[in-house]
């Protein structure tokens, strides 16, 4: 008796395996915020973004400071050793308020870009889930990873651009 539910069992664990052996034959990689993110629906949010005038006052006031920066820094290159102990705390001065200024507005844009962001995908998630389960389906797909946990992945194995081209279909 006991022989007899250790060969079951064994028989049993070997069925699962194979099985499972099977389902594995097709294995896939995902990356879902970039799939949803490329959909066109979403282009248009960021685009949307990108022309409101608050956000563009500040990538404009960002990209000035960065040229402050660039212009500053040439300055001290060419002139500094003529400097006086003054001038170059003056200059240092001058660069870290500009670094400081320059880090406020890019976490800013940065918190700017992530609230859309968010909303696309809290907006667009839902949808994007029910997608990809179709597409792992008619994939024959018996593992799926996120594309960040994988070490490698040929581009024959994503299907970033099959769900992205799914979601620009439904509506």
């Amino acid at each position: 008796m006991k022989n007899m539910m250790k060969n079951i069992s064994v028989a049993l664990l070997a069925l699962v395996f194979s099985v499972a052996a099977v389902a594995a034959d097709k294995v896939a990689v995902i990356n879902m915020q970039a799939a949803i993110m490329q959909t066109k629906s979403a282009q248009k949010s960021l685009q949307t973004l990108e022309a409101n005038a608050d956000y563009a006052a500040m990538k404009a006031e960002f990209e000035s400071l960065r040229a402050d920066m660039i212009s500053l820094n040439k300055n001290a290159q060419k002139n500094s050793v003529t400097w006086t102990d003054k001038q170059k705390a003056e200059h240092r001065k001058q660069m870290e308020y500009k670094a400081a200024d320059m880090k406020l507005i890019e976490q800013k844009l940065k918190a700017e870009s992530g609230s859309v962001v968010q909303s696309i995908m809290q907006a667009q998630g839902a949808k994007a889930k029910a997608a990809l389960q179709d597409l792992v389906k008619e994939e024959g797909i018996g593992l799926l990873l996120d594309s960040s946990v994988a070490y490698y992945a040929d581009k024959n194995y994503d299907l970033t651009a099959k769900l992205t081209a799914k979601l620009n279909k439904a509506k």
